[in-house]
């Protein structure tokens, strides 16, 4: 269900109608693996032929999390900033070299007859002015460029011809640039039978605004966005830049929309490899919710050992092996056929 949402279900039929080859230099594409089914998580393009550096490449990533705004906009600003840095870090990206772009796409803020609830909605945009400011001064991601669009309001009348008003949610879309390098370019599918895969990074998460939300009745007790662990995401994406320059990660996926199984399900369509995997419990909150600073990655077995002491200190956890077989077994509890979940991760919308 949640793999076939339209939040997250394959957008290859809109990408394909756009052209992401200018040139001949976008070293890593919005699909990938020997299927071209494996979603990356940002374009990398080579600089080299522009005049560039011969290993230099530049990764361009976006986040977006206009539902936590319902919650809180602080919050939401902060998920979206994370999403676009987490984007181009999977991709080899260099958090200290890293700058954002915000767009500002609003309901009307201002009080008036019209907008009666205009206060309320100035009143998220400074919640959402302060979250982007405090992230970006934590991660030293400079905001060198950005637009608003302050009037996203339709106002008209419905099909019995009474009043109507639509206004979006409050919504910040982030995107994110960022220096990276060919030595440690890296893309989200798994590669090789035999890999281990790893949970990394801070699991604290709830599953208030997430598309599980939608979908399916959540307790009360996760209903709710979990703070953004600042100087720990920013520490993990420093060590992933140190682990990716080694040579000791095969492949790497942001954990997003969807939660960890998503991820695991879409690193699995680039080669159509299966896993076998054990997570702590199959709770919906371990399962579906949507953190930040979070990834699934793969690393070659005679190097995990030399991983796991780099990564000593900060939050991992090894869930299992890539496997040649092309089942999702998880727990032993789920087991289902790869093209089964690509089937649906590829329907039409």
């Amino acid at each position: 269900t949640l793999l076939a949402s339209p939040n997250i279900v394959s957008k290859e039929r809109w990408v394909r109608q756009y052209d992401h080859e200018v040139q001949g230099a976008t070293h890593i594409k919005p699909f990938g693996g020997s299927t071209q089914k494996g979603p990356n998580d940002s374009g990398v393009l080579w600089l080299y032929p522009h005049g560039g550096a011969k290993e230099s490449t530049v990764c361009v990533g976006c986040g977006l999390q206009p539902r936590i705004s319902l919650y809180d906009p602080y919050l939401m600003a902060q998920y979206a900033v994370d999403e676009a840095v987490r984007n181009v870090v999977a991709t080899g990206g260099d958090i200290d070299n890293t700058c954002i772009l915000d767009n500002f796409c609003w309901p009307d803020p201002v009080q008036s007859k019209k907008t009666p609830d205009g206060d309320l909605k100035m009143g998220q945009l400074v919640r959402t002015c302060k979250g982007l400011y405090d992230i970006a001064k934590t991660y030293g991601t400079p905001l060198v460029s950005g637009k608003d669009s302050m009037k996203n309001d339709f106002r008209g009348r419905n099909g019995k011809g009474e009043p109507l008003t639509i206004s979006i949610l409050p919504t910040l879309l982030v995107t994110a640039m960022s220096k990276g390098s060919l030595t440690r370019s890296q893309s989200s599918s798994f590669k090789n039978s035999g890999d281990i895969i790893y949970w990394i990074g801070n699991r604290d998460a709830g599953l208030a605004a997430s598309e599980y939300a939608e979908h399916f009745h959540i307790d009360a007790k996760y209903d709710y966005v979990a703070p953004v662990n600042l100087e720990t995401n920013l520490s993990v994406y420093r060590k992933l830049k140190e682990v990716m320059e080694l040579g000791l990660i095969a492949s790497i996926h942001d954990c997003s929309d969807g939660g960890v199984l998503c991820a695991l399900a879409e690193s699995c369509f680039g080669e159509m490899l299966g896993i076998k995997i054990d997570l702590p419990d199959l709770s919906d909150v371990t399962c579906f919710a949507e953190g930040t600073g979070q990834f699934v990655i793969s690393v070659p077995e005679d190097s995990a050992q030399k991983f796991e002491k780099l990564w000593q200190g900060l939050p991992f956890l090894p869930l299992g092996q890539v496997k040649l077989t092309p089942r999702f077994i998880v727990n032993q509890n789920i087991d289902e056929d790869i093209s089964d979940l690509l089937t649906a991760w590829t329907r039409e919308l």
